[in-house]
């Protein structure tokens, strides 16, 4: 398991505490107003993958074995990209246009969505420098401040999406690109609202999810409900199935809003550039599919355990980086947080006495001041949003997140008794360079020659993306944060995840409850599927996960906390049931497991009631 650098968990402050039980609030607000189940309109994002259901087995007995499974499954969502390959064409256009107008292109996201954008935008300064520099504008919900730490509140924010959208500039003739894992963001929804009833080019919306299913969702939010604004949007859908890791769409969904927006604007400034059309969408996608096949992941293997062995043993780890990689292995290492609920990079202003460290941070080489390294991770001066009511996304706060080498020394200040392991990553000349303490290795990545310099970039980002995520994944796995490929240790910021830590509630009593907390199968089976039960089964997870998640600290997983008092009860009950209900007991659910005569199974209740009480 896991042990944190420091004992301390750092209980909510009276702020925090109250901040938080507004938001369980609001959110609970809006679950009872929508009139839905947290169970209903599950999207192909939050499902399982059916591929990676022994993911966390295999990540204790094979890791070898389990990262090929997550190869495979990213190779599975790139060959389901091709299939979108008219659609990227029709955006090309669209892209050109806006681009031979002289006219500005904004991408907008939460997350990793929005970090998508930003590594665009990274290669489209690296290739073309000032030409087209200043006509790709990526917007992070949060701005600058997010590339480290999510700022709350803003996923949900319908008026801070329009706020930030004008204060980086969009205007009429502007094209306008949203892009939502799943299609549930209020933050980009806004955008588009106000793009589509303003804007003289009609806006795009990108989600990884089928078109129908996201439509059917959502029905009721303004872009699909009003027929004014669904007309005036252009609706993408890059359907990459599930994400190895159930929800997490920092792995495929991520990657796959990386190329459809950076093959096809590359590929418009390409063909304005040179004046010869530029069309390469399913070549980038076959070669990037051909070289990740080329690649042997077992390599990462012993990495993954002497990371996973370092935090084991109460260290840190320093992933130290060369500046052109930066980006990559930043948002690798800060999205762990609120994946797995573990602490966010501290920040230089932080009362370093009560706010938890990171088990690791990224340090970029050459790099000796804040601004320093934010200049060579982004190719630019880092930027705050300058909102008062927002001090998360000020200017000094960014620069308190300390990505230079500098890091190191002020860590040993409050953090004297912590022993940090080195692991670099250098990437030159085609070769991802890996030496973990001493343990070193070698990747090679080649970029098809027949590709435009502009395309081999990016695809060598994205297979040093995809090395990344599953090597964190696994980590992960090792120190026992995800059950199968279920997400247990979520962070419920917003109200996409509430509803995904409620649906995870739910599944892992139906899949684990009778190992962890010694139920009943039949308990589990009837209380989540029978329907006497559904109702009952899906309100009691709805009201304790909101109880546990306003107390909830950085290194604990609301789900577990959730599911174990659900089973118990559960148990209580549905054993009543059982015992007292012949109709109950002919169910399809218990045919032929509970078989016994009224006075056995009121027998069986009463024991198992007594052996709960004594817990």
């Amino acid at each position: 398991m896991l042990k944190f650098l420091t004992e301390k968990k750092a209980p909510l402050t009276k702020s925090e505490e109250q901040k938080r039980k507004a938001l369980v609030t609001e959110h609970h607000q809006d679950l009872l107003k929508s009139g839905k189940s947290f169970a209903a309109n599950v999207l192909t994002t939050e499902r399982y993958h059916p591929d990676t259901t022994q993911l966390s087995q295999l990540a204790q007995t094979d890791v070898g074995s389990a990262l090929e499974l997550l190869k495979q499954a990213d190779l599975k969502a790139l060959e389901r990209l091709l299939a979108c390959e008219q659609q990227i064409v029709f955006l090309q256009q669209a892209m050109q246009s806006a681009l031979s107008a002289g006219k500005k292109i904004f991408v907008s996201g939460c997350g990793s969505a929005g970090r998508a954008g930003y590594l665009v935008d990274l290669m489209v300064r690296n290739a073309f420098g000032e030409r087209f520099g200043e006509q790709f504008i990526p917007i992070l919900a949060g701005g600058d401040a997010s590339l480290v730490k999510a700022a709350e509140g803003f996923e949900d924010n319908k008026q801070f999406g329009v706020r930030q959208l004008l204060q980086a500039g969009w205007q009429t003739g502007d094209l306008f690109i949203a892009l939502s894992a799943s299609g549930s963001a209020d933050y980009v929804h806004s955008q588009l609202e106000y793009v589509a009833t303003r804007g003289d080019r009609k806006p795009f919306f990108i989600y990884c999810n089928p078109h129908e299913e996201v439509k059917e969702a959502f029905a009721a939010k303004p872009i699909f409900a009003k027929q004014d604004l669904f007309e005036n949007i252009h609706f993408i859908s890059t359907d990459v199935g599930p994400m190895a890791l159930g929800g997490s769409t920092r792995m495929q969904a991520a990657t796959a809003q990386v190329l459809s927006v950076g093959i096809p604007l590359l590929d418009a400034m390409g063909t304005l550039s040179t004046k010869v059309e530029h069309s390469n969408y399913r070549a980038s996608i076959e070669s990037l599919i051909e070289t990740i096949g080329h690649i042997d992941y077992r390599t990462l293997a012993p990495y993954v355990e002497s990371e996973a062995k370092s935090y084991q043993d109460g260290d840190g780890v320093y992933y130290v980086v060369s500046a052109n990689i930066a980006l990559n292995v930043s948002t690798d290492t800060s999205e762990r947080s609120p994946t797995f609920n573990l602490p966010y990079f501290e920040n230089d202003q932080d009362d370093h006495q009560q706010v938890p460290s990171s088990i690791c941070r990224t340090m970029i080489l050459d790099t000796a001041t804040p601004e320093q390294a934010y200049n060579a991770m982004l190719g630019r001066s880092p930027v705050g949003l300058g909102w008062p009511e927002a001090p998360h996304t000020q200017l000094s706060k960014i620069l308190g997140w300390d990505l230079s080498a500098s890091i190191g020394d002020k860590r040993e200040v409050y953090l004297p008794k912590v022993k940090h392991a080195v692991f670099m990553l250098k990437f030159e000349n085609e070769v991802l360079a890996l030496d973990y303490e001493g343990t070193k290795a070698s990747i090679s990545l080649p970029a098809k020659k027949e590709l435009p310099f502009y395309l081999r970039e990016l695809q060598q980002q994205l297979v040093i993306k995809s090395l990344l995520n599953c090597h964190s994944t696994l980590v992960m796995g090792r120190l026992g944060l995800y059950y199968g490929n279920l997400m247990l240790y979520v962070n419920p910021s917003n109200k996409k995840l509430v509803r995904r830590g409620m649906r995870l509630t739910g599944e892992f009593n139906e899949t684990q409850a009778v190992r962890e907390f010694h139920v009943l199968p039949i308990v589990v089976e009837a209380a989540s599927k029978h329907s006497l039960f559904g109702p009952y089964y899906q309100c009691m997870i709805t009201e304790l996960f909101y109880q546990k998640m306003a107390s909830l600290t950085v290194g604990s997983s609301v789900v577990l906390e959730t599911a174990k008092e659900v089973a118990q009860r559960c148990l209580v009950k549905t054993t009543q049931a059982l015992c007292f209900s012949d109709a109950l007991a002919s169910d399809r659910v218990t045919q032929g497991v509970i078989e016994q005569t009224p006075e056995i199974r009121k027998k069986e209740f009463e024991k198992r009631s007594e052996s709960l009480s004594k817990k």
